[in-house]
């Protein structure tokens, strides 16, 4: 009887037990997820990455000033960005997850109490594929395909796709003086069908200007609107391979992409006047921003290359808005002008940090929020895990 009743009552402990662990646990994911969505951490954390490195920075929240709820900044995004979106820049100013993980109180004495994943991606993906080019200039695409699906793979139907074809140019006037273009050729809107899908035919629409003072590239921005969600996406023509970019708060670092199996030459950045950087905001307006090489000085300073000179970092003159989607810059490269570029923040995975592998059989929690960095939306996904049971 004895044994009958001290089983009972332990079995009865252990029922009542485990409900108040899983909600501990969702109490600590909610409080993890809330620290990083509403509050914003120093006020120069993102802005400034060099005089407030991840050892220096007592407190982290992704807010940004607006004081609208779930508006993150873009420039602490960035900062949990730890590779451009080609892959071969490693981010100097990224905050290691241990660090968030002291400054959250998940890592304590030099381990987890509390493990966790959390990712951040287009609240939209759009999907682009070029299915005819124009004839005259095989170069331009002109009858595209767009698919659009929702962060969690659902087919979004009866969403509105805008397509506008854009142009930068570079416009020589007298002497050494550039003046920059940002054209407006023709946009296309489009509701997709039920499979989620659309086509959109530019053909005549745009034709490049082309003359001896000026240098034209075409890209095509893509705007998806579905239940609320607004999502972009950008598609450049004859794009330079060869040179990567990452745009974090005032600094945008360049370097060589020494990986790729093609023909390789020196890339010479802003090579007839001073380096200026395009930047494009999500509301589609166009800002020039003059910058400066920090790693050396002089027209050297602007000169990418295989081997020692494979990685500048230049210095913007204005901090980038908060709306910011597109920045890019001209290069002069196998004796014609390219243009090449990066968004703010990394689409469609805009970063994704994880303190270790789930434990096999561990009880989780999982929150995800929808927030705002612009105009456009993200899906924020966190899942956290107690590390000893």
């Amino acid at each position: 009887m004895l044994s009958f009743s001290i089983t009972s009552i332990s079995s009865a402990v252990n029922v009542n037990l485990q409900p108040v662990k899983e909600e501990q646990l969702q109490t600590v994911a909610k409080r993890f997820f809330d620290k990083l969505l509403l509050s914003q951490g120093p006020s120069n954390w993102g802005s400034d990455p060099l005089r407030v490195s991840a050892e220096e920075l007592d407190d982290i929240g992704l807010a940004d000033n607006s004081g609208n709820y779930y508006s993150l900044d873009v420039n602490k995004v960035m900062r949990l960005s730890q590779y451009s979106s080609g892959g071969n820049i490693s981010n100097p100013f990224y905050i290691p997850v241990e660090r968030i993980g002291q400054l959250t109180g998940l890592y304590k004495n030099g381990h987890w109490e509390y493990g966790f994943r959390l990712y951040m991606r287009t609240a939209l993906n759009i999907e682009v594929k070029i299915l005819r080019n124009n004839s005259k200039y095989p170069d331009i695409p002109e009858v595209f395909k767009f698919t659009v699906t929702t962060y969690n793979g659902k087919r979004a139907a009866n969403a509105l796709v805008t397509a506008s074809y854009y142009c930068f140019q570079m416009i020589q006037g007298q002497g050494q003086t550039y003046t920059y273009n940002f054209t407006s050729y023709f946009t296309l809107n489009n509701v997709t069908n039920f499979e989620g899908w659309t086509i959109m035919d530019f053909s005549g629409k745009y034709v490049p200007e082309k003359g001896q003072n000026i240098e034209s590239f075409p890209f095509l921005i893509v705007t998806a609107k579905y239940y609320g969600l607004q999502s972009q996406t950008v598609l450049t023509f004859n794009q330079l391979k060869t040179l990567d970019l990452l745009l974090v708060g005032k600094y945008l670092i360049a370097s060589f992409n020494e990986n790729l199996n093609i023909a390789k030459s020196a890339h010479h950045l802003g090579a007839h006047a001073d380096i200026t950087v395009l930047e494009v905001t999500s509301d589609l307006t166009l800002l020039e921003n003059p910058a400066i090489n920090v790693t050396s000085t002089g027209e050297a300073g602007k000169i990418i290359n295989q081997g020692g000179k494979n990685y500048r970092v230049y210095e913007l003159e204005q901090l980038p808005p908060s709306n910011i989607f597109v920045a890019g810059i001209f290069v002069e490269s196998r004796g014609r002008e390219w243009f090449a570029f990066a968004t703010m923040p990394i689409v469609p995975l805009s970063f994704d940090i994880q303190s270790s592998t789930v434990p096999g059989g561990i009880k989780t929690a999982t929150l995800s929020r929808i927030v705002t960095l612009g105009m456009n939306s993200y899906y924020v996904e966190l899942t956290l895990w107690r590390m000893a049971e």
